[in-house]
């Protein structure tokens, strides 16, 4: 399955493929689009992005965030893999 990634960063949306077995910064990167990113192991924090609309699979890496930061919506995209058809991140909320 390939899941549509759709990100608003700056005002402006984009979107690209995603694959269940890639990380949501790794599948930006194969098609040149950089989401921040910078340690890709979970623990610093800068790929933080709420997740508005469908499902990812999380790893169990995810030490920068808070319960409270996951129980609004934050994921970490360096740590996320789509798990639905369309993924919605928002980098200005």
């Amino acid at each position: 399955m390939t899941a549509e990634i759709r990100v608003r960063r700056g005002g402006e949306w984009t979107s690209f493929p995603g694959r269940p077995d890639e990380s949501l910064v790794d599948s930006g990167r194969a098609v040149r689009i950089y989401l921040p990113a910078s340690c890709c192991s979970g623990t610093c924090g800068t790929c933080r992005v709420r997740l508005v609309a469908g499902g990812v699979n999380v790893t169990d890496q995810c030490w920068a965030l808070s319960a409270a930061d996951r129980e609004d919506g934050y994921i970490l995209a360096c740590q996320s893999a789509p798990a639905t058809p369309v993924v919605e991140l928002d980098y200005d909320d």
